[in-house]
């Protein structure tokens, strides 16, 4: 019996320690920091580096869409200054599928001198590229064809008239109408040259009809239709590359 008031003090205390710390509570809010360990210093670390990696990943974000509009607006910019004008160019007066071309392209030997030719997409170079390998290749093959139209036309005539028509270079004007099958174009051609002007109109009719006839079936002029129809395919190709970047930069900015 004489231990129940020690009891009763061991209890009174526990009472005082509880209502000290709910007081505490109450009036301070509770610490879960202290409860865990983590001092204020700590608070502080933890705090600034989340500022440096929210700040870093706004940082990369803002960089990344600057990027990407200075891109679209430079690709803007090659497309204006650049395809257009060149698609322009192509379109104006192409090559066709005439075998006979003189196209040179000086736009693109222009631009091919300039610093910004570098900022031109590797796409349209090999197309550019392409199409102008195709042009020496045919520009070779007609020098040969004017000169066997020449050699065989005076043939012509030496078998129906007893002498050649002319010694000058005269296969180039032959080709035009050559390619048209325009008898009218041939005979203004062969006017004025050797003895054809003496001939009567049968005769005449009939060094024409031969040309028209023959010439097209020699190899040096098929070996040429090769060619032209080379030449005019790499153009064609080059059209469709810078139209499909031109529509391609527009439909992005319209949207």
């Amino acid at each position: 019996m004489a231990e129940q008031p020690l009891l009763v003090l061991d209890n009174a205390n526990a009472e005082v320690k509880y209502l000290c710390e709910e007081l505490a509570v109450y009036t301070h809010g509770f610490d879960w920091f202290n409860v865990i360990g983590i001092d204020a210093f700590m608070i502080g670390i933890f705090g600034l580096i989340s500022a440096l990696i929210g700040g870093g990943f706004a940082l990369y974000g803002s960089v990344l869409v600057n990027r990407k509009q200075f891109e679209w607006q430079a690709e803007l910019k090659r497309v204006e200054e650049i395809y257009k004008p060149l698609y322009n160019d192509l379109m104006e007066s192409p090559v066709g599928n005439s075998i006979i071309k003189y196209r040179r392209y000086q736009m693109w030997d222009d631009i091919m001198r300039k610093a910004y030719f570098l900022a031109i997409h590797d796409d349209v170079k090999k197309s550019m590229h392409e199409l102008y390998v195709s042009i020496p290749a045919y520009e070779k093959q007609a020098s040969k064809l004017y000169l066997e139209i020449q050699s065989q036309t005076n043939k012509i005539f030496l078998e129906e008239t007893g002498s050649i028509l002319s010694t000058d270079n005269f296969g180039e004007l032959l080709l035009w109408g050559i390619d048209r099958d325009d008898s009218s174009d041939i005979e203004r051609t062969l006017r004025n040259r050797g003895n054809y002007n003496q001939q009567t109109p049968e005769k005449k009719e009939q060094l024409c009809k031969r040309i028209i006839e023959e010439i097209p079936k020699m190899s040096s002029y098929v070996e040429l239709e090769v060619r032209s129809k080379a030449w005019g395919d790499k153009e064609q190709q080059a059209i469709n590359c810078f139209k499909s970047r031109i529509e391609k930069v527009e439909k992005k900015f319209k949207s």
